[in-house]
């Protein structure tokens, strides 16, 4: 179990297609495991999601840039550059992963580093 202590700005624009950009200007979060609260990190996460508007399954095309924290059902990671997943939402209590992230770029596994 990991808590997150999210500052600084966020501004979602939603389009007219049902999708949504998402940016955090001077936006930092402090992840802390809740098992061993000693062990925390605070990282800088000034990047930018870009998510389509749900396809007729529910699949939705994620594109994120810069330096983002990505929450999927693989884990928690600290990406740094342009990655691309899909995930089927078509049940928000059951998301799962269509497309696992590509890109370019360096992703850390934040769990990992918190274990």
């Amino acid at each position: 179990p990991l808590r997150f202590d999210v500052t600084g700005k966020t501004k979602m624009i939603e389009l007219p297609d049902g999708g949504f950009i998402l940016t955090a200007p001077g936006q930092n979060v402090t992840v802390t495991n809740l098992d061993t609260p000693e062990n925390q990190a605070t990282f800088n996460i000034t990047g930018s999601t870009f998510a389509s508007a749900p396809d007729e399954n529910g699949f939705v095309d994620y594109v994120i840039t810069g330096r983002n924290l990505a929450l999927d059902p693989a884990g928690l990671f600290l990406n740094k550059g342009r990655f691309t997943f899909t995930l089927d939402e078509s049940d928000p209590e059951h998301i799962r992963i269509v497309t696992p992230q590509e890109g370019e770029g360096q992703a850390i596994d934040v769990c990992a580093l918190l274990s």
